[in-house]
C-alpha cells in the first residue's frame, strides 16, 4: 500500500473519531482569529437563531436552533440553547454560561455547556447587534499533530438573513481561514 494511501486510511480515521466529538476535525493549525474589538455584552445578549454552522453532535437531526443570551446583574451571562428534534418534534435545551474573557474589550467569551464537554473560548467574530453575528471556537488537538477541532456559526435576531449578507460573512470567514462550504442550513421553519 502506498504511503498516500496509508495517509488517507489514517486522515478518514481520525476524522470519524473526532467527528463523533461534536466538532469538524481538520488538518492543520487552527486560523489567527481577531475577536470584534468594543465588544459590547449587554448589546450582544438576547436571541439568536442559527443560520448556517458547522457540524456538531447538538444539531444532528435538530431544527428551530436558537441561543439566548441574558445578562445578570453581576455581569455574568446565562446561556439557554434550545432546539426541536425533526423526527420526534421533541424540544431540548442546553443551559450554560458565558464571560467576556479578562479585561479586554473585545468579543472573546468564555463558555460552558453545562452536560457536555464544552468549554472554551468562542470569537465573535463580527455582529452588527442588531442583525447578525458571526463566530468561531477553534482548538489545536494536542493528541495528534497538525489537527485542529472547529466550530463557526451565523446567527440572526430573525429566522433567516438575506443572501448577500451570508455572501459577506463567508467572505470575513474565507478571509481569516474557515472554510464556508462546511456550514451547513439550520431549519428555522414550522417553529411554533
Amino acid at each position: 500500500m502506498t504511503s498516500l494511501k496509508m495517509f488517507s486510511y489514517s486522515a478518514l480515521i481520525l476524522v470519524v473519531i473526532h467527528g463523533i466529538n461534536c466538532q469538524v476535525p481538520l488538518y492543520g493549525e487552527c486560523p489567527q482569529v481577531d475577536p470584534q474589538q468594543n465588544f459590547d455584552m449587554k448589546k450582544w445578549s438576547g436571541s439568536w437563531y442559527l443560520v448556517e454552522a458547522y457540524h456538531t453532535e447538538f444539531l444532528k437531526g435538530g431544527k428551530c436552533i436558537q441561543q439566548t443570551f441574558s445578562t445578570k446583574p453581576d455581569g455574568s451571562v446565562a446561556i439557554d440553547l434550545k432546539q426541536i428534534d425533526s423526527k420526534t418534534e421533541k424540544s431540548s435545551t442546553l443551559k450554560g454560561s458565558a464571560k467576556v474573557v479578562g479585561d479586554n474589550d473585545d468579543g472573546a467569551l468564555q463558555i460552558k455547556i453545562f452536560n457536555t464537554s464544552f468549554n472554551g473560548v468562542v470569537n465573535v467574530i463580527d455582529t452588527d447587534y442588531q442583525t447578525y453575528t458571526l463566530n468561531s471556537w477553534c482548538e489545536e488537538d494536542k493528541s495528534k499533530k497538525n489537527f485542529m477541532k472547529t466550530m463557526v456559526w451565523i446567527e440572526a435576531r430573525k429566522p433567516q438573513l438575506p443572501d448577500d449578507l451570508k455572501q459577506k460573512l463567508y467572505k470575513v470567514m474565507e478571509q481569516i481561514g474557515f472554510n464556508a462550504r462546511l456550514l451547513m442550513k439550520i431549519n428555522q421553519k414550522n417553529c411554533s
